[in-house]
Order: C-alpha cells, then sequence, then structure tokens
C-alpha cells in the first residue's frame, strides 16, 4: 500500500461509463449549515436517516451530514433534486450510480451504504468523510513533493481498482477528492 503522508486518508468518488460521476462534496461548503424549514424542502428525515446540516451542492443533487438512527453514526446523504426526482431517467441514472459505486471495496473509495426512496425523494448514503476536499488543501498553499508523491500514488492505485472493475471516474479533479483529518484503516465485516 502507498505509504501515508501526514496521517491522512484520501478517498475518490466514482462513477460508471454511462453513469455521471458521485460528486458527494462536488462544491464542499466554507462550513456546514444547519437545516432551516427550507433546505431540503423543509425536510429533517429520510427514513431512519436525519438529515443535520448541508455540506455540499453537485449537479445531481445536495449533500447533507446526516445521522443513521440505527447505526448511531454519522453518514453522508446524497439527496437527488427535486427536479430531477421527476424523471424516470434521472432517478435509474442515480440508482445505477449508487450501484457501481457500492460494488467497489477499497480504502480510498468512498464506502456507500444504502440507497433509498423515502417521502418522494431519492437518496444515496455513503461514508462521511470528516475532512477538506483536495481543492481547499490546495488553496492553504504549496502541498510538498513528499505528500504529491504519495497523493498521486493513492489516486491511481483508487483508479486501477476502479478500472478494473469496468468503472470509469470521467471527472477526476481536487473538488472530487478528498482528505480525511487522520489515517484510518477500513475494516470490513463479513
Amino acid at each position: 500500500p502507498p505509504a501515508e503522508v501526514g496521517r491522512r486518508r484520501l478517498l475518490v468518488a466514482f462513477g460508471t461509463r454511462d453513469v455521471p460521476i458521485l460528486r458527494p462534496y462536488t462544491r464542499f461548503m466554507s462550513g456546514p449549515e444547519r437545516l432551516d424549514d427550507s433546505s431540503a424542502g423543509g425536510l429533517s428525515q429520510l427514513g431512519r436517516y436525519e438529515l443535520v446540516s448541508l455540506i455540499g451542492r453537485g449537479g445531481m443533487g445536495d449533500v447533507y451530514r446526516g445521522h443513521d438512527t440505527r447505526l448511531n453514526r454519522t453518514v453522508a446523504i446524497k439527496v437527488l433534486t427535486r427536479d430531477l426526482a421527476h424523471s424516470d431517467q434521472a432517478r435509474r441514472r442515480f440508482q445505477r450510480e449508487a450501484q457501481a459505486i457500492a460494488a467497489l471495496n477499497h480504502r480510498h473509495v468512498c464506502a456507500v451504504y444504502d440507497v433509498g426512496h423515502a417521502d418522494g425523494i431519492d437518496f444515496l448514503v455513503m461514508e462521511y468523510v470528516d475532512g477538506e476536499s483536495l481543492a481547499e488543501r490546495l488553496t492553504r498553499g504549496a502541498v510538498a513533493l513528499e505528500e504529491v508523491v504519495s497523493r498521486a500514488i493513492e489516486i491511481l492505485d483508487a483508479l486501477a481498482h476502479a478500472h478494473a472493475a469496468g468503472i470509469v471516474h470521467r471527472d477526476i479533479k481536487p473538488s472530487n477528492i478528498l482528505l480525511t483529518k487522520r489515517s484510518e484503516e477500513r475494516r470490513v465485516g463479513k
């Protein structure tokens, strides 16, 4: 495995050849926005998931920091926009995207926990990444060569894993690469 620099882990989001890229944090907010009556159409819960704060906006939907009430853990919840929710084609594409990403099990790929439909809204539940995008990190100045090389190796490792599974990213860029606050290995239960 690639050497870790600064005790952080990198995660990349993916899509398939015919599915747009999942961009859970395409436009990271400068800080979480507390939900009010206008956020998510006044919705504060989707099934067992509580929506806590808006953390990002993407082309297909908004992403919220959420809470899984059954497993008592923090999650990221991508909600399909209301405009797209009325399109059967968009809903099928959203479902295929979730299935494609869920097929990947790699330490540098965001894990998908669930996909659902509640109160007329399609949503995708993913691993919550406590950290920042690479784009945000780059705003603070130059990155040491050792870290650049380490990050490149991690990104290429994740892309190679996805390509071996027939999945192509199609939109690799700093805002689609997430850096955790600290390094931790993902352990998968059977």
